[in-house]
């Protein structure tokens, strides 16, 4: 099986700082701004094009982001339009970009790069009704194990959701050796 070793553009890869040790694994393009869509074995990133616009061409701004997979809640790739949405553990607004190269691999790979930041995970649920995941993760960059917790929906929390969902934690911590 052939390895295979995306190329980025040398501005591009400068803007990348990438740490020690860590390799890019897939590139792909985001159809409405030209951004690099980048998926390192510890990060995702998303760069500006390595182009300025021609005279009279406009282009979205580009919003630099260099999130650790263990910060990523989801992902999911609609294969028809190649496009990508991607959810944050913190919540707030997803993340979508349409590749226009690139797609399946990059797909692979993100699927991969999360799966691999999952070390246990379990729903909150209470009564049949889910608020959300807890969960052991990896920083793929550190090695260092951390818990986590994604909350569905929105709103504030009962306190006796809460405090199950950290009796679930310590569980999940103490399966994981972390105790």
């Amino acid at each position: 099986m052939a390895i295979f070793r995306p190329r980025l553009p040398s501005h591009v890869d400068e803007l990348l700082g990438r740490a020690p040790g860590e390799r890019v694994m897939a590139v792909a393009r985001d159809e409405r701004t030209e951004a690099f869509i980048i998926a390192t074995t510890t990060r995702l990133c998303v760069l500006p094009p390595d182009q300025a616009p021609k005279p009279g061409q406009f282009r979205v701004p580009v919003r630099p982001i260099k999130r650790a997979w263990h910060e990523v809640a989801s992902g999911a790739l609609e294969p028809m339009t190649g496009t990508i949405s991607v959810t944050w553990v913190e919540g707030g607004r997803a993340s979508q970009w349409t590749l226009t190269s690139g797609a399946r691999r990059f797909a692979e790979v993100f699927h991969d790069r999360v799966a691999a930041s999952v070390i246990i995970d379990a729903p909150v649920q209470i009564d049949g009704r889910t608020f959300g995941r807890v969960a052991i993760r990896r920083n793929l960059a550190t090695g260092e194990p951390l818990r986590q917790e994604v909350w569905s929906g929105g709103g504030r929390l009962d306190p006796v959701v809460l405090d199950y969902a950290e009796r679930i934690l310590d569980d999940l911590a103490e399966q994981a050796g972390m105790v």
